[in-house]
């Protein structure tokens, strides 16, 4: 959990920085090796020879703000600003501090950058103040405005792992996909589900928030109950941004940013 004046420093190899990816996502699995891979549980010594030098340096202060029908207690702000700090250790934000104001039911964070690459400061206290409700469950390609209820067969608890990978196709371009790991009880959940739904017209769906990303058939039983979606990176460095979205876990609430200022 976060603590009041919490200022962490670490060194990270590689500097990486994408938001977190959001396109179609297809569900399926496979025996083939990838080409290579970047754990979102560890640092991505991923490097970027091509084009021009890029420096970015500033620092910026926000406050983030529960929203006003949450009843936010302080404990869920805390975890609030633990997932906060998780986010940003993400975008090798490395100097900052958080503080939680249980009376007023606010996050504020302060940090600074120094980086070889273009950096949106505001761009990314957006996308780390995103809920980020990630369910995956039965339901059928129409469900597109958050009715669907179908069985859920995993939600963020449920995920243990969540690694970006890179293949070649029978073409010869690269393709970037994520596969994701489950707890053992909802591993099980999704074998039998793959298992039950093979060969049906009901197929697996993946949500973030309340937007269904893509509904994929069942063409077979899951043997490894080893989730892969494949996803509209253009990077691995997108890709690794998105494992660790996928696997950082979900806010309580979505956060509203109340104020916001940058100096560089």
């Amino acid at each position: 959990m976060a603590e009041n004046n919490k200022k962490i420093s670490a060194i990270i190899g590689g500097v990486v920085l994408a938001a977190a990816a959001a396109g179609i996502i297809f569900l399926t699995t496979t025996d083939e090796p990838p080409t290579e891979r970047a754990s979102s549980s560890q640092s991505a010594g991923i490097n970027r020879d091509n084009g021009p030098k890029v420096q970015s340096k500033g620092s910026a202060s926000v406050v983030f703000a529960a929203p006003q029908d949450s009843n936010a207690t302080e404990e869920q702000l805390k975890e609030a600003a633990a997932v906060i700090e998780e986010r940003i250790l993400d975008y090798y934000i490395l100097d900052f501090v958080t503080s939680v104001n249980a009376q007023d039911k606010t996050v504020s964070l302060d940090f600074s950058w120094d980086l070889p690459i273009e950096f949106d400061a505001e761009a990314m206290v957006k996308e780390v103040s995103r809920e980020y409700h990630i369910t995956v469950k039965e339901g059928n390609g129409e469900y597109l405005d958050g009715a669907d209820d179908g069985d859920i067969i995993a939600e963020n608890a449920d995920i243990a792992d969540a690694v970006a990978i890179i293949e070649t196709n029978d073409k010869g371009k690269e393709e970037y996909f994520i596969e994701i790991s489950f707890t053992e009880d909802a591993k099980q959940k999704y074998i039998d589900a793959t298992e039950r739904l093979a060969g049906t017209d009901k197929q697996i769906a993946f949500w973030i928030d309340n937007s269904m990303m893509y509904a994929a058939d069942v063409e077979k039983k899951s043997e490894d109950g080893v989730l892969k979606i494949g996803t509209r990176c253009f990077t691995l460095d997108d890709a690794h941004q998105y494992a660790c979205a996928i696997e950082n876990g979900s806010l309580p609430f979505a956060m509203n940013v109340k104020s916001f200022e940058e100096s560089k």
